[in-house]
């Protein structure tokens, strides 16, 4: 009688345990695209735009596309204003979602008639069929600015960076900031703040990196100031958001006023393990670029 019971709650244990992570439809693709770039595109423009294009054809090739009315909007600039280079997919959506790089992409750099670049990128990753559950929010990397109408991505050296925030459920968030170095810095919550993580409601309008919108729950507000040591630097800021509390990535500390960190590595094992392991948890990706 013992042993039919033990069999019966090992039965029991192994139906409401938790399905694997490769049974959530995680999976790893490939994709490959070439870019061709114009006078006004410099390498560092060519490379990123044929990695988009390549990830977004691992996604295509993986889980499809959907032809919809919906056009494909992207955050990225360039030197020559903001980037048309997706307007073919304008009236496709991929039915894939990118979680995170696996290794780094590879790129063939060549040149055309003219001089200009193209550039081949090969690139592996973590992806994902499309659901309905990541929670949709709003967030914009603000310019000078503490108001939603000073959102931009193209800042100057010296110019004031805050973020604004909104989401439809109450939940946390964290935010990081990745240099042209690929150098990870935590950014939210701040340097002296006492939780791990930001605790917001729902439907409440929030400005952080500004003293005069500072919530006092938060800690002192972090002042974050663009500066450039060249001519030209691109960033990326990643907002992740969801309903369900989740453990931060594990950083380094830096010092009195200075961010947290950690590796590229690190932080793309971490992200893809935090999105597996939630399909709620939406993220939004803001291209930067910062001149003289």
């Amino acid at each position: 009688m013992n042993t039919l019971r033990t069999y019966i709650t090992l039965i029991l244990l192994l139906l409401l345990s938790p399905a694997p992570l490769s049974a959530q439809g995680v999976v790893t693709v490939k994709g490959e695209s070439t870019f061709y770039g114009e006078s006004s595109h410099s390498l560092a423009d060519c490379k990123r735009f044929a990695l988009e294009q390549a990830r977004i054809a691992a996604l295509a090739k993986e889980f499809g596309t959907t032809v919809s009315q919906d056009i494909y909007q992207r955050d990225v600039q360039s030197g020559a204003g903001e980037s048309n280079y997706f307007s073919m997919l304008n009236l496709t959506e991929v039915n894939g979602e990118w979680l995170s790089d696996e290794g780094e992409p590879q790129y063939t750099i060549g040149h055309d008639s003219n001089h200009n670049y193209i550039v081949t990128c090969v690139v592996r990753g973590k992806a994902r069929k499309l659901t309905n559950e990541a929670v949709q929010f709003d967030a914009a990397v603000l310019r000078n600015g503490n108001e939603r109408r000073f959102a931009d991505t193209r800042f100057r050296s010296g110019d004031e960076m805050k973020l604004f925030f909104r989401a439809p459920l109450s939940g946390y968030l964290t935010v990081y900031l990745i240099d042209d170095q690929r150098n990870v810095y935590s950014i939210l919550p701040y340097t002296n703040g006492t939780d791990g993580i930001i605790h917001v409601a729902r439907d409440k309008d929030y400005v952080f990196f500004d003293t005069a919108k500072g919530d006092p729950q938060y800690g002192e507000p972090d002042e974050l100031v663009m500066t450039v040591d060249g001519d030209v630097e691109r960033n990326q800021v990643y907002v992740l958001f969801s309903p369900n509390n989740f453990n931060r990535a594990l950083d380094n500390n830096n010092g009195a006023g200075l961010p947290r960190s950690l590796s590229y590595e690190d932080f793309t094992r971490w992200l893809n393990t935090a999105r597996k392991r939630d399909p709620k948890m939406g993220m939004k990706v803001m291209h930067l670029e910062i001149t003289k």
